[in-house]
């Protein structure tokens, strides 16, 4: 028959009440100490009795008597235990300004373009030694998070993902559509039926929109058969191509409108609300409550929320 291993199946809380009752050698000092009751002090003992098949200690006039087992095994606990207390009182909170590694992070695009020049600064200030790389995410993007080549990704959000990465929203985008200045529709919203009536263009983001894009699918479920007339995963050739035409451009506020003057964009509305779109943060399971994750996490969402009341200035200026 296999050696019962007393250290797997013991709660390690049991030993420190197992090793404060070994010091103070009193169950109400004990208690005041562990800030617990004495009942739950006597059934921690009853379970260490039974654990180690030893009375551990025995009630004396003075308080509690320690078994030659009792003694020994205490003799053996406590540099572990104090070694486990120096151990935990010695890690540092996290400080970004000690890192000095390299953080990739994969980004959709129209994200990127958002958050490129001001989450560069902010890392640079709070963490100088640190170098930032920022890669636009692809079709292996979360392959890459999976297997540790990126930190993170940032992109919308999509149901295709491994039981090995944990995604968490940081923000919520709103739809909206981009067109050129002087374009027929003169309004400040938009519905699937006014699709109807024009063209228009589809910014392809890898792994969100290639295949089944959530435009054409709105659309189709409001009995609108879509005319998607361009498609292409070059931002800057999409916009070009509405300078130049009538076409129309799904987006959201994430969209840097105010940096190009030639262009604008209108809320897009389903059923007279405004379509929210959750910006989400991938990442591998086990960093999910990373402190650096949490930091970068943190940086971006501010970030994001700022161009998102920046986009509402602009809405409200032109008003």
């Amino acid at each position: 028959m296999p050696k019962k291993d007393r250290f797997l199946s013991l709660d390690l809380n049991l030993l420190k009440t197992f090793l404060v009752l070994s010091r103070e050698l009193n169950m109400r000092k004990a208690s005041e100490q562990l800030c617990i009751s004495q009942p739950a002090i006597s059934q921690s003992l009853l379970k260490l009795r039974h654990h180690f098949d030893d009375e551990l200690f025995v009630k004396v006039r003075t308080g509690l008597q320690p078994t030659p087992f009792s003694i020994e095994l205490a003799r053996k606990l406590s540099p572990s235990f104090e070694q486990l207390s120096v151990t935990l009182n010695e890690v540092e909170p996290f400080d970004p300004s000690k890192l000095d590694i390299n953080i990739r992070i994969a980004v959709s695009p129209v994200i990127l373009n958002v958050l490129a020049v001001k989450l560069l600064t902010r890392m640079k200030s709070f963490a100088p030694k640190c170098t930032l790389e920022l890669v636009t995410s692809s079709h292996s993007t979360l392959t890459e998070v999976e297997n540790g080549e990126a930190l993170l990704s940032y992109g919308y959000h999509t149901t295709k993902t491994s039981k090995s990465l944990h995604t968490s929203e940081i923000a919520i985008a709103r739809g909206c559509v981009v067109m050129r200045q002087n374009h027929p529709i003169k309004k400040k919203s938009i519905t699937p039926y006014e699709f109807n009536n024009y063209e228009f263009a589809s910014f392809v983001i890898p792994g969100w929109n290639g295949k089944n894009s959530p435009t054409v699918k709105t659309l189709r479920e409001h009995g609108v058969e879509p005319k998607v007339h361009f498609r292409s995963d070059d931002l800057l050739t999409c916009l070009e191509m509405l300078k130049t035409s009538n076409l129309l451009m799904p987006m959201t506020d994430l969209f840097p409108i105010q940096n190009f003057p030639e262009l604008k964009a209108i809320t897009a509305e389903v059923q007279g609300k405004p379509v929210d779109i959750p910006i989400v943060c991938f990442s591998h399971y086990k960093n999910r409550n990373a402190p650096l994750l949490v930091w970068i996490n943190k940086l971006v969402s501010e970030i994001l929320e700022e161009q998102k009341q920046t986009y509402n200035n602009y809405q409200l200026s032109l008003s």
